[in-house]
């Protein structure tokens, strides 16, 4: 297994967590590179991974509809490219070319692999449920056979990563310090 790449103000270590765990949030966005194309897919943590742990351990967890295209496109094991992105705040400056974001993302490749166990299948499932909610799992129903069968598990063991931020102020230039309109971060979303 190739060791993670560094990127930009963030790295992705060879050994435990990274920063990325944390960009997966309800509100973030996955895009899939299946072959030449990419694929957007608007869906945030708790409808396709497993908790941030599991990151830790090197892998992602996407759970398609069985035998619709994401799953036939991860089926066979293919190279796979995930990205995740999350822009926290706006950077307002006095001049517009320094106007910019403080954001967060990451890039992982690996090969899919279609869980088949049912003890493997049930503790992933279990791990994208509570995470909405710590406890979840033991206060609901757990899939029927039906949901299990429409439902397709891949484990995606993470490969290579990079991960990018910025965080901060504006960068002014000593010149536009004196104009009269306001600079600093607006949260994103505002």
């Amino acid at each position: 297994m190739a060791a993670f790449n560094k990127l930009g103000n963030g790295c992705l270590r060879e050994q435990g967590g990274f920063p990325a765990a944390d960009l997966l949030g309800p509100e973030h966005r996955l895009h899939h590179l299946l072959g030449n194309h990419q694929v957007p897919n608007p869906q945030g943590r708790h409808q396709g991974f497993a908790e941030a742990a599991h990151i830790q351990h090197r892998w992602v967890v996407e759970h398609p509809l069985n035998g619709g295209r994401m799953s036939r496109c991860l089926a066979p094991g293919t190279q796979l490219c995930l990205s995740f992105a999350v822009t926290n705040e706006w950077v307002m400056s006095k001049s517009a070319y320094h106007h910019s974001a403080n954001y967060e993302s990451v890039v992982l490749f690996g090969r899919a692999v279609q869980v088949t166990g049912n003890d493997e299948f049930d503790a992933a499932f279990e791990a994208i449920i509570n995470q909405l909610e710590p406890g979840r799992w033991e206060q609901v129903r757990a899939p029927s056979l039906s949901e299990r069968k429409a439902t397709a598990l891949f484990r995606i063991p993470i490969e290579e990563g990079a991960f990018k931020s910025r965080s901060g102020g504006p960068s002014e230039e000593p010149g536009d310090m004196a104009l009269p309109v306001w600079h600093g971060l607006l949260p994103a979303g505002s």
